[in-house]
């Protein structure tokens, strides 16, 4: 079973694991994307990555490594689940404050 995070937190997991491998220290990874069709399991991507200072065959190396030690761990949660849970926890509750509901 994985645990399901928000792009955001996806990429900031990513980028912290990614930074961990030996030459990747200036690496950045912009954004993970969702791939199309994946009902679960490893549901993302990491499509491109900020080289830095970093060698292109050291990136290449860690980010197929680092895909697959947190797509082990974790899933991308769609889009509707992900906000009603950050609102549900507070975390967004300046951002859903501003939403306007019909009446």
């Amino acid at each position: 079973m994985t645990i399901g995070k928000t792009r955001a937190e996806l990429a900031q997991l990513a980028n912290a694991a990614l930074r961990d491998q030996a030459g990747c220290e200036t690496a950045e990874i912009a954004d993970v994307h969702a791939l199309p069709n994946a009902s679960g399991g490893r549901n993302w991507e990491i499509p491109n990555v900020l080289l830095g200072d970093s060698l292109i065959s050291d990136i290449d190396r860690a980010v197929m490594s680092v895909h697959r030690q947190l797509g082990r761990k974790y899933h991308l949660l769609e889009q509707a689940k992900a906000f009603s849970s950050e609102v549900a926890t507070g975390s967004r509750e300046e951002s859903a404050s501003k939403i306007k509901l019909p009446r």
